[in-house]
């Protein structure tokens, strides 16, 4: 901001100061200090916009990585197959095209209805006008197969996976307590057939002084099933434990 108040002050005294003022402000060292400043600085701003106006009219290869969404699934359909969340698309073109679509990647859009198995880099040339000026060299992966199931829902127990560590002389008194006890699990019928229960989250609760009531995540899904309600919560009643001596008689 001080470069350019500068540059605004000498254009304006330029143009209203009087010659005096200009031949005794021409004549100190300062006055060349400044000179030499905004001589070197409006010479850097045009060489750096000529810089990139060239070097964005050439060609570059570069990597994307676009977002993928599967529409046209019914609502008493689910998807089975692992899908990726994105791909890979190499591109090359001028730089100037590849700004915005770099900075704003657009969403691959797959039908799940158009078959088993789709031609990625065809999808993309169809759907997104952006890359229509730019070449796709690789498309990574470029066959993506997309299989759907009924969905179905079950309902299966908890299992607590918390362990609780009592400080010294504390304990606790009965047993740990999840609430809800159960979960209801979502997704494809082939899937739900082996699950006959739902962990949580392997923790460990240490130098535990006062009784428990936490929120506990449960584990999450890694073939695609929703689980409902995705955390439980944690009771336990813990106790201090007094020491003492109590001298018995012995009979036999």
């Amino acid at each position: 901001m001080e470069f350019l108040s500068f540059i605004s002050e000498r254009v304006r005294r330029f143009f209203t100061g009087n010659e005096d003022e200009k031949t005794n402000e021409t004549d100190s060292p300062s006055f060349e200090k400044k000179e030499k400043a905004t001589a070197f600085g409006i010479a850097f701003l045009i060489a750096l916009g000529l810089w990139v106006v060239v070097n964005l009219n050439r060609d570059f290869n570069v990597t994307l990585e676009l977002p993928i969404e599967v529409t046209s699934v019914s609502e008493d359909m689910i998807i089975s197959s692992d899908v990726p969340d994105t791909i890979l698309v190499g591109v090359t073109g001028e730089g100037w095209n590849l700004i915005s679509i770099y900075n704003n990647p657009p969403k691959v859009l797959l039908n799940s209805q158009t078959g088993n198995e789709i031609n990625v880099a065809e999808q993309i040339r169809n759907q997104t006008s952006a890359l229509n000026e730019l070449n796709i060299l690789q498309v990574d992966p470029s066959f993506i197969t997309i299989e759907t199931e009924p969905k179905d829902e079950k309902i299966v127990p908890l299992i607590n996976r918390v362990m609780i560590n009592p400080r010294e002389q504390y304990g606790i008194i009965g047993e740990s307590v999840l609430t809800p006890d159960s979960v209801r699990i979502t997704g494809a019928r082939s899937m739900l057939e082996t699950i006959s229960s739902w962990p949580t989250r392997e923790l460990s609760l240490n130098d535990v002084d006062e009784n428990i009531s936490r929120e506990i995540p449960l584990a999450e899904s890694d073939i695609g099933l929703i689980v409902s309600p995705p955390t439980a919560t944690l009771s336990a009643d813990i106790a201090e434990f007094t020491e003492a001596e109590v001298r018995v008689p012995i009979r036999t």
